[in-house]
C-alpha cells in the first residue's frame, strides 16, 4: 500500500522526537495502524461493491476471518483500480467489522487478519478486478 500511496507514511519531523519514538513499540504500532487505516481510507473511491459482493459469496461472512478475506479482496481490487486510474462507479462501503474495533489491540488484530488474507491469496483479484477463490 505504501508503494502505491507513499503519502500515507508519516514523516519524521523532529530527529530527536523520532529517535525517542523509535524505541517505543506502542507508538510504532499505533503509527503503523494509522498509516494502514489512512491507506484504506484513501482507497475508498476505488473500492468496488461488486468485488465485495463476489468475495462475500466465497466465504462465511459471519466470521471475523471471512470478513477479513472480503476486506482483503476489496483492498486488493482497489489497489488495482488505483494503479489503473479507474474509480469505482458503485463504491463498496467500509467493513463493518473494521468499524467495530475500538482500541489499538483490536485494530491491530483486525489488520493482521486482513494482511494475512491479502498475502495468503485466499482470494485473488483477476484482471477484470473480480475476486477469484484460490485453493480448495
Amino acid at each position: 500500500m505504501s508503494s502505491a500511496m507513499p503519502h500515507i507514511v508519516l514523516s519524521s519531523i523532529d530527529a530527536d522526537y523520532a529517535s525517542a519514538a523509535a524505541t517505543d513499540s506502542d507508538f510504532l504500532l499505533q503509527r503503523r495502524v494509522i498509516e494502514i487505516s489512512d491507506g484504506i481510507l484513501a482507497l475508498r473511491p476505488y473500492r468496488r461493491r461488486e468485488v465485495q459482493e463476489a468475495a462475500q459469496g466465497t466465504v462465511d461472512v459471519g466470521t471475523v476471518r471471512g470478513a477479513a478475506v472480503v476486506e482483503a479482496a476489496v483492498v486488493k481490487a482497489a489497489l488495482v483500480g488505483l494503479k489503473a486510474g479507474r474509480l469505482s462507479d458503485n463504491a463498496a462501503p467500509p467493513s463493518s467489522e473494521a468499524a467495530s474495533r475500538k482500541d489499538l489491540r483490536a485494530d491491530t488484530e483486525w489488520l493482521l487478519l486482513v494482511a494475512h488474507a491479502y498475502a495468503s491469496r485466499t482470494v485473488r483479484v483477476a484482471e477484470g478486478g473480480q475476486p477469484e477463490p484460490v485453493g480448495a
